[in-house]
């Protein structure tokens, strides 16, 4: 409370607001510093804005117009464009005609990811009764897409995801990450040797058999990981 009051007035709303948002959605990590601009601006002007308020914003790459009067969204466009387009045309000229791809302030981090991902986006606008109130960059979300993507493979490994690196974990720790889904393997290798009873007098006449028993298991076991590195 003590650093907020010696915040400027307008910022310490905006973090306020922010900070009332549940933790991991995109109004929660979103930023407030990107470029928007009236749709009634012509190339050239926008140009001119961007020169002067690009030290205070996040990216300058993704350029998103609102209505004057609204403040509604109504289309986004890239710095490309308007470097390449006549300055004395309209903005709305060099944006693309369809509406961007935007996302709610609840929109959790894992969609965040998936949406950015998708579209191969460099910022993703939070959207709010259509109205921007900030932008997602790919910087903010690539850490979840890092930590969905481990826990994805420590999941195809037959664990759960570990909450920090394997050699700073605990012993105890390390257990109830593991344990569960081990005794769920061992209990299926029971079912595995009370099958191979029903064939034990088979395997009493050819005791030759036996010695591939390992064998099949430890190609079942290989085909297995070649499966998983494969989906992954």
């Amino acid at each position: 409370s003590e650093l907020l009051g010696a915040l400027a007035p307008p910022l310490r709303a905006t973090l306020l607001s922010i900070l009332g948002y549940p933790e991991g959605s995109a109004a929660s990590i979103m930023t407030t510093e990107f470029v928007s601009v009236p749709s009634d601006w012509t190339v050239g002007r926008t140009l001119d804005y961007i020169r002067k308020v690009e030290r205070t914003r996040e990216t300058i790459y993704a350029i998103y117009i609102v209505d004057p009067d609204t403040q509604l969204l109504l289309r986004s466009t890239g710095l490309r464009r308007l470097i390449t387009g006549n300055p004395e045309d309209s903005i709305l000229s060099v944006a693309p005609d369809r509406m961007p791809v935007t996302v709610t302030p609840l929109t959790d981090r894992e969609n965040l990811a998936q949406t950015i991902s998708k579209y191969d986006l460099l910022a993703l606008p939070v959207v709010d009764h259509g109205r921007i109130l900030g932008i997602v960059t790919v910087d903010d979300i690539i850490d979840t897409m890092i930590e969905e993507t481990t826990e994805d493979v420590h999941r195809f490994g037959g664990m759960e995801a570990l909450d920090e690196p394997y050699m700073k974990m605990g012993f105890l720790a390390m257990i109830q990450k593991r344990a569960g889904w081990l005794c769920a393997l061992f209990l299926s290798e029971m079912l595995t040797a009370n099958a191979m009873q029903s064939y034990e007098g088979e395997l009493e006449k050819a005791i030759v058999l036996t010695l591939f028993i390992p064998l099949i298991m430890s190609s079942g076991g290989n085909s297995g990981s070649q499966a998983t590195s494969l989906v992954i």
